[in-house]
């Protein structure tokens, strides 16, 4: 989308805006068993600190510090099977330990993205295994995970980013979804 945004719908004017949405009002909806989830605002998170999204020491430190205070499940931290250390190893240095990331860097942020919420989480595994690339030349692309990380893992880093990122109640997406995902886009 931000391709489109950057390089064509950033010029349409009022007068074709408002033409497009009445013609968007006019055609019937396509049936699909993959639908957005409505955001649940009270479930996402809120920044950890004020400046953590601009700070990347201030989020190393709180890595650290996550590694060794006992309330939070040393554990589960360290853990690099734990959904949360899954997501803090390989997800958490662009998208921020909150998912607000690093907007002065051009990370994207994750908290309530649409793409996390869908029913069926097709696209969400697909950037995870397969990476994303930048709108424009000076964005950072994501990495695929496919060679990685396992089937199981991407899973689980999948869940709990649409529950903690997306507000979903639960996520149940299995290693055979991630395989049949990746199997289809390869």
């Amino acid at each position: 989308m931000a391709e489109a945004v950057a390089h064509s719908t950033r010029y349409l004017t009022d007068d074709d805006l408002i033409a497009m949405a009445n013609y968007l009002k006019v055609i019937p909806a396509i049936k699909t068993d993959d639908y957005l989830i409505p955001v649940n605002i009270a479930r996402l998170p809120t920044p950890i600190s004020d400046s953590i999204t601009y700070d990347l020491l201030e989020q190393e430190d709180y890595l650290v510090k996550a590694k060794t205070t006992p309330t939070i499940s040393t554990s589960t931290i360290n853990n690099s099977n734990s959904p949360k250390g899954l997501y803090l190893t390989h997800c958490a240095s662009c998208h921020g330990v909150d998912g607000y990331a690093q907007p002065d860097a051009r990370y994207a942020a994750i908290v309530g993205l649409s793409s996390i919420r869908r029913a069926k989480p097709d696209a969400l595994i697909g950037v995870i295994a397969f990476g994303a690339k930048g709108a424009f030349n000076t964005a950072p692309k994501m990495p695929g995970f496919k060679e990685d990380l396992s089937h199981a893992q991407i899973a689980s880093i999948s869940n709990y980013v649409r529950v903690t990122f997306g507000g979903l109640p639960s996520s149940d997406v299995s290693a055979a979804e991630v395989k049949r995902v990746i199997k289809n886009k390869s």
